[in-house]
């Protein structure tokens, strides 16, 4: 495992929380496995961009040594 989340919908509610950013559990759209989420693409570059930081803020805070 690379991240300390139990599943998509675990990763996709931590997300909100710590970073206000909002993604869809992969198994929200029937995927079989709970190992992805679904981004919109829809807002500004900018705020787009603050996303994504903010992700990657929040995936480098859970990853496991």
């Amino acid at each position: 495992r690379r991240f300390d989340f139990t599943d998509d919908d675990d990763l996709a509610l931590r997300l909100l929380k710590e970073e206000k950013v909002l993604v869809v559990s992969g198994t929200g759209f029937n995927w079989p496995g709970a190992d992805h989420c679904r981004i919109v693409c829809l807002a500004d570059t900018d705020t787009f961009g603050s996303a994504l930081d903010g992700l990657e803020r929040m995936l480098d805070r859970h990853r496991v040594q």
